[in-house]
């Protein structure tokens, strides 16, 4: 499985411009959370390097996975 990456959008009023600009440079977009100028997908790492650098992209990161315990568990909650 590739690794997921966020990619996050700085650019006001151009979303969709960066969106296509993302996906020229390989990044295959999974999700878009427009609300939050957000996308959520997958690139080869040599690609990555190329979309930190499109104008409008404030940052890539790896995808975090944040599980919270169950209400029955007996966890520090």
């Amino acid at each position: 499985m590739a690794t997921r990456h966020v990619v996050l959008v700085a650019e006001q009023g151009k979303f969709e411009a960066v969106v296509s600009a993302v996906r020229e440079q390989g990044f295959v977009v999974k999700d878009v959370i427009e609300e939050i100028a957000t996308l959520v997908g997958s690139a080869k790492d040599e690609e990555l390097d190329h979309i930190r650098h499109i104008q409008g992209v404030s940052s890539v990161e790896e995808e975090k996975l944040v599980q919270l315990p169950s209400p029955e568990s007996d966890g520090p909650f």
